[in-house]
């Protein structure tokens, strides 16, 4: 009772930015919690080299698939609360167009393997899995899309039931096919991360009746899609130079070191990504929310600044003590080899916060293409600091090199940051 009255006092900008901030935390628990057990699995499961195979296939598949959305779920976030009537017709025709894109770039990169990746060869090795793995960059094209659609609608429980339904069934084929014993090939850890995705696009099918207004049966329809996309391109730059140094790691390490370090490596970026989700979080409200009323926007922002700050320093202390048994569930040399990479990426929960912001209020000033040159110069700098750092200190030193290029950012963030607010 006292909890919802405190609520109630709470504006309703506010209030909105919490409901929905907190559905995408627990979305993120949730898929990271289920995750855990995933890799967990698949590491008690598989030989090292195969889930560092398969978590590397799958983290280029992501970033591919990010790549296939151009920039059109931001855009739908940014433009869906001010949308009257329907959006059906933009949503749907928005979800065939990244569906296309992201497949696209999925068979681009296989053709490339040879040339560029070879030790991702195995890939194109068979035609079948080949297959299914360009068209699971089209299915993370529609995901991402959907879920940011969905958060512009402010319909962020119905993003909590999608990562959900997606955490869980992929979750249950992994270890179907782990029961089975076919074989320990890493390509199963594949097949099921992409079935687990096409299983909950249908479930958020299925959840809306045939009168829902966001996903009911209009055909394809072709208009403001392509006035914005200019615009949305913009935000798909800005998107990509986010995820750019996140995806480029694990293909990174598995050149430079092994396959083994990289399913070292990503176990902690796993966990250390889960202390980013309440400021990712925020931001991602922040910015509907900011667009419909611009004049909140200091008040808001000082609210999404407090909770980050605050709940990064109970990250920080909590990675300083469970770094070593949260990667021993992974297994013994996951903590031996990764632990201190674990802790040191764990700081970098406030320069990625301070960006996050800085992200968020070039969106809602309309500063996009501003903020993608900036985030991109980042990006390329924090490429450069981890060759070098893995180069010369292994996983230890791709973390400190990351978390020294954050740190280079924040200045000139801060001080853009700063100035749109002052304007």
């Amino acid at each position: 009772m006292a909890g919802r009255q405190i609520l109630n006092a709470i504006h309703t900008d506010q209030r909105i930015i919490l409901t929905n901030a907190a559905s995408l935390t627990g979305s993120t628990a949730l898929t990271s919690l289920l995750g855990f057990i995933y890799w967990w699995a698949a590491a008690r499961t598989f030989p090292p080299t195969e889930v560092g195979f398969a978590s590397a296939a799958i983290s280029a598949m992501t970033f591919l698939g990010t790549f296939g959305v151009l920039g059109m779920g931001t855009y739908l976030m940014g433009i869906l609360p001010c949308t009257s009537g329907s959006p059906s017709r933009i949503l749907r025709t928005s979800l065939l167009f990244v569906s296309i894109s992201g497949t696209l770039a999925g068979a681009l990169f296989l053709v490339s393997i040879p040339v560029f990746f070879p030790q991702m060869s195995r890939l194109i090795a068979a035609p079948l899995s080949a297959l299914l793995w360009a068209a699971g960059a089209g299915v993370t094209s529609v995901s991402l899309t959907l879920d940011d659609a969905l958060i512009g609608l402010l319909q962020g429980r119905v993003q909590l039931m999608r990562s959900a339904v997606f955490a869980f069934s992929k979750l249950l084929l992994l270890f179907t096919f782990a029961a089975a014993s076919w074989n320990t090939d890493g390509g199963w850890i594949i097949t099921a991360w992409i079935s687990g995705a096409l299983i909950s696009l249908l479930a958020v099918k299925l959840w809306f009746h045939p009168g829902s207004e966001v996903l009911c049966s209009h055909p394809p329809q072709h208009p403001r899609i392509l006035p914005g996309f200019r615009y949305a391109l913009q935000h798909h730059a800005l998107n990509l130079a986010l995820l750019l140094p996140g995806s480029l790691f694990p293909l990174m390490i598995t050149t430079r070191l092994s396959a083994a370090h990289n399913a070292y490596f990503y176990a902690a970026w796993m966990i250390a990504a889960a202390t980013f989700v309440p400021a990712s979080a925020l931001t991602t409200v922040l910015f509907p929310v900011g667009v419909r009323n611009t004049a909140r926007i200091k008040t808001e922002l000082r609210l999404t600044i407090k909770l980050s700050l605050l709940l990064g320093c109970m990250s920080c202390l909590a990675l300083l003590f469970l770094s070593d048994p949260l990667l021993s569930f992974f297994g013994s040399a996951y903590a031996r080899e990764a632990a201190a990479c674990l802790r040191i990426l764990g700081l970098a929960v406030f320069p990625v916060a301070l960006r996050l912001h800085f992200v968020a209020l070039s969106r809602i000033h309309g500063q996009v293409g501003q903020a993608a040159l900036v985030v991109t110069a980042g990006a390329l700098l924090e490429l450069v600091c981890g060759m070098l750092g893995v180069h010369y200190a292994g996983l230890p030193g791709l973390a400190w090199a990351w978390l020294l290029a954050l740190l280079l950012q924040s200045g000139p963030m801060l001080y853009f940051s700063r100035f749109k607010l002052a304007r």
